[in-house]
This record gives structure tokens, C-alpha cells and sequence, in this order.
């Protein structure tokens, strides 16, 4: 068994894993990546022969302006919602950009994770083909192993009298794959966006697919007015209460697609109480009376479901578009038990990547899910945090205080989200970015011109608004990122409503004076 130390290990060779090393390794770390698979991506390495991960059809649900490295942004050519196959090149391209490749060890699984006494890490690791035991030791490790590994199975009576096909939307690759599916009937149970891109997939083989669904949900279109959706999250709507954006979005989204209830889809909540669910091939297969909603279910017959309201369908085959399990099997007991709540998929850390108990030690890279924009960046800020805590710049809070904040974060989700599984772990992009960005002395907004402001309040400002160094380049990236029409509609809209109260108010003064 061979034995290595270095500063920094990071368990995971997807997009947060990555980015991770990147800053670790320009700031002069010493990094090893350990990652299970024979290559880079994470869940954007398609392979139908191995559950998780993307399947054959999947594009980025956020655009390429939300959803990239900073100073490294998609091709051009690359339309603004890139294929997985797309979205992989891209991640093997950042990969030899930065000569992350020779610093990771693949086809190795961590199966043990445990601090010293001395508070080095020790993580031992396991190579195929031969089973070899690997260890190693860090100062430092950073988990970006992501949150989508253990499939979350609900618990439906009568599933196990099923005569059909059952399998978790992780199982599922693609029409072509799996098992045949033409002329078959489908029920998909769960309503997020994975029950969505299988119900969409599926459909163009299945003669009837069904989507279950107790809650129903506000379903976006990839564009809205011309610009894609999510461009439409802009730092002025985080100043505001999230019910009126709520309220704007749900007018948006009637605006471009038509009222959700006609469509069948019911939603039972606000639009901005649950994980937005995108689709934009949904409304046009909804539409064609190609998929169909229907309600919960209530038992699973030899040959079909009983739904809620005690109509019925007869399937072929049911598919689980569940959610997954908040699970690192690797963690010894001890850290698992300060980590994670009592509840599913609960995690008791401050700002979803510390434990007040282990402090900046061990990070947790890319274990929240936000509401708007794309993971990438929220990896990206969590990764540059990282490094400036193991170069001493900052230092996290007291044990006490970060335990106050993740209690208020805990009754803030519990309060604002549905109750889900999937909303424990949500947060804001461009919040969470902007706390972070002040915390290392690199905010967004810092230093602007009033045209630089106007972009990064009233759009999204993409990927690169927090970075440290401002260039030309950068600032012309900044530029590049739409801000849709309405949106600078509502931004002149506000300055002259702030003109002319400011006139008012100065006239009024000088009235008084004379």
C-alpha cells in the first residue's frame, strides 16, 4: 500500500472537482484528484452501460452565459443550451487548458475518508481492475463527488406484485438503450426536471406515457420572449420579496406558454416554491396530447397503477424520476453523524460546504442545488473560498456562529420551499456568489461603471462578474451576456421612476425654501 501526502485531495473529477484544482494548483498547491470513473465530466460523461450520470438525448437546462468555467467560456458556435456531448468536450478542453490531467488518479474509489489525530486526512482508495489498496494523506480534502449517486425510491404499495419493467430515472439512457420501448406504456413518477426529460424522451418511441404528480409544477420554457429563461434571474429580483418575483414569473411563464392548468399540470404551489422545472419540449408534447399528467399514485396493480383520485393506467413499465439520496458512503461514522440531519438529505453545514464540528479542513464542493443559474459558478465561488482559507487570507467564523447560520438557513428553505428532499440543499447562484465574492474581497459590483451596473443588476452578468483580475476580455465576456428586453425595460423603468421622485423631491424642497 503506498502512502502520499499532498495539500489538497479531492475526491470527484466532475465540473467541481475540477475547478477546484485549478485554483488549488495556481495558487501552488500540491492537489491529487481521485475519481472512480476512466474520465473527467462526472455526470456529463454519457455511458449507457453504467447507472447515473446523463442520458443520450440530455442538453443543459441553463444556458452556456450561466452555466461555464470563469475566463473560460463555451465556443461560439455552441448553441446556447450545448448537448452533453457538447458540454463534455468543453470540460476535456478546460481540463488540458489548465494541465489538470496528470494531477488525477483514475479508476479509483474512495472507501474511507477519517482524520487523524494529528488532523491530517487519511483516504484510502481502491483501484480496478486488480482491487489495489491505495492511501493517501492531505492537509486539506474537498468532496466534489456530487449529490447524485444513491437513487432516493419512494415507498408505493403494491410495487412489488408489479408484472413490468421498474427502474430509477439514474437506469434509464436514452429510447435506444435499456430495453425496448416502442409501442409501450410509460408512467413516470416525479415531476422534476429528470421526470421531465425521460417523459420527453421517451415519448418519441412510447405509444402512451403518463406523468404522475401530486403537486403539478410551474413549467418554464427554455426561452421566454427570445431570451433564454434563465437570463431572466437578475440580481434586482433578489432585492425584492420572492413572492412578488414569484408572481412575475408565474405572468412570464403563462405569457409564453399559456395557463398551466390547461395543460393539465396543476401546479398546487408559487412558481419560485420549488426547483424550477424547464421544458420546453413539455408543453408542445402536452399539447399534442403526446404525454399526459394524471395525479399521485395511490397503490401498483399486477399490470398498471391506481392513481389518487381511483382512476387507473394500465403500463408497461414504471419509471421513478425520485430525486436521489444525500450519500458519501466513504465518510467513517463520526463525520457522517455531524454532517448530515436527521431528515432526508438534510446537512448541517455552514453555507452547504463546512462542518462547524471539522471546520475548513474538509469542504464539501457543489452540494447545494440553485434555484437559478447553473452549479458551475456556485462550485467555482466555493473552490476560490477554499483556496483563500488554506492560504490563511480569510478564516471561517466561530463553530457557534456558522452552526446560528445553518439554523437559519434550515427554517429560511423551510419556510420559502415546498417540503422536498430536492430543497435542502437549494440556494441562490447570485446570492450565494455575491456573499461569498465579499468574503474574498471580489465583488461583482465593486468598481463599476454605471453601464457595467446597469448589466449586472437588471441581467444575469454570467460567469465571470466575480472574477479577481478585470480585464478587457473580461469585461467584454461581461457584455456578451444578453440582458433579455424586459429586463432592460423594468431597468429604465426604475431609474426614471428614481429620477423623478428625486426631481419631486428637490423641487418640493426648494418650494419650501422660498
Amino acid at each position: 500500500m503506498r502512502t502520499t501526502n499532498y495539500d489538497l485531495l479531492i475526491v470527484g473529477a466532475g465540473v467541481s472537482g475540477l475547478v477546484t484544482a485549478k485554483h488549488a494548483l495556481q495558487a501552488g498547491l500540491s492537489v491529487l484528484i481521485i475519481e472512480a470513473s476512466s474520465k473527467v465530466g462526472g455526470v456529463w460523461a454519457f455511458d449507457p452501460d453504467k447507472p447515473g450520470g446523463v442520458m443520450y438525448s440530455t442538453r443543459i437546462n441553463v444556458s452556456k452565459y450561466n452555466y461555464a468555467f470563469a475566463g473560460f467560456p463555451f465556443p461560439e458556435e455552441v448553441s446556447d443550451f450545448p448537448d452533453h456531448r457538447e458540454v463534455l468536450a468543453y470540460i476535456e478542453a478546460y481540463t488540458i487548458e489548465y494541465a489538470i490531467n496528470k494531477h488525477i488518479v483514475f479508476n479509483t474509489e474512495v472507501t474511507r475518508l477519517e482524520q487523524s489525530n494529528s488532523g491530517n486526512w487519511i483516504v484510502n482508495g481502491r483501484s480496478s481492475p486488480g482491487n489495489s489498496e491505495q492511501c493517501w494523506t492531505a492537509h486539506s480534502v474537498a468532496i466534489a463527488s456530487g449529490h447524485h449517486r444513491t437513487p432516493l425510491w419512494p415507498k408505493v404499495p403494491g410495487l412489488e406484485n408489479f408484472k413490468g419493467r421498474v427502474l430509477h430515472s439514474s437506469q434509464y439512457k436514452g429510447n435506444q438503450y435499456c430495453f425496448p420501448v416502442a409501442d409501450k406504456s410509460a408512467l413516470i413518477i416525479g415531476f422534476g426536471n429528470s421526470g421531465v426529460d425521460v417523459a420527453c424522451d421517451i415519448a418519441a418511441k412510447a405509444a402512451s406515457v403518463v406523468i404522475s404528480t401530486r403537486s403539478g409544477a410551474w413549467v418554464l420554457p427554455n426561452y421566454i420572449f427570445g431570451y433564454p429563461a434563465d437570463l431572466y434571474a437578475a440580481r434586482v429580483l433578489k432585492w425584492l420579496p420572492w413572492q412578488w418575483t414569484s408572481n412575475a414569473y408565474e405572468k412570464a411563464i403563462i405569457a409564453a406558454t399559456g395557463n398551466p392548468v390547461r395543460w393539465g399540470l396543476r401546479p398546487a404551489h408559487k412558481a419560485l416554491r420549488s426547483h424550477p422545472t424547464v421544458g420546453g419540449r413539455l408543453i408542445s408534447l402536452l399539447q399534442s396530447k403526446q404525454i399526459r399528467i394524471a395525479g399521485g399514485v395511490q397503490r401498483v396493480t399486477e399490470y398498471g397503477v391506481v392513481f389518487d383520485d381511483g382512476s387507473t393506467y394500465k403500463a408497461d413499465m414504471l419509471i421513478f424520476c425520485t430525486g436521489y439520496r444525500i450519500d458519501f458512503p466513504f465518510l467513517s461514522d463520526k463525520i457522517r453523524d455531524v454532517v448530515f440531519g436527521a431528515t432526508d438529505n438534510q446537512v448541517n453545514l455552514y453555507m452547504n460546504m463546512f462542518s462547524p464540528q471539522i471546520g475548513a479542513s474538509l469542504a464539501f464542493i457543489g452540494l447545494v442545488q440553485p434555484d437559478t443559474g447553473g452549479l458551475l459558478p456556485v462550485s467555482e465561488m466555493q473552490a476560490r473560498w477554499l483556496v483563500n482559507l488554506h492560504q490563511k487570507r480569510v478564516k471561517l467564523p466561530s463553530s457557534k456562529v456558522m452552526q446560528q447560520r445553518i439554523n437559519k438557513d434550515m427554517e429560511y428553505r423551510r419556510k420559502r420551499y415546498v417540503n422536498s428532499p430536492r430543497h435542502t440543499i437549494q440556494c441562490n447562484t447570485i446570492a450565494y456568489n455575491d456573499e461569498v465574492a465579499a468574503w474574498i474581497d471580489s465583488s461583482a459590483l465593486r468598481y463599476r461603471s454605471p453601464k457595467f451596473l446597469f448589466r449586472l443588476i437588471f441581467g444575469t452578468g454570467g460567469v465571470d462578474q466575480w472574477t479577481n483580475h478585470r480585464t478587457k476580455d473580461i469585461d467584454q465576456r461581461i457584455q456578451n451576456v444578453p440582458v433579455p428586453a424586459a429586463m432592460k425595460g423594468l431597468g429604465w423603468f426604475v431609474l426614471s421612476a428614481g429620477l423623478m421622485i428625486t426631481v419631486t423631491g428637490l423641487t418640493l424642497i426648494v418650494s419650501f425654501i422660498v
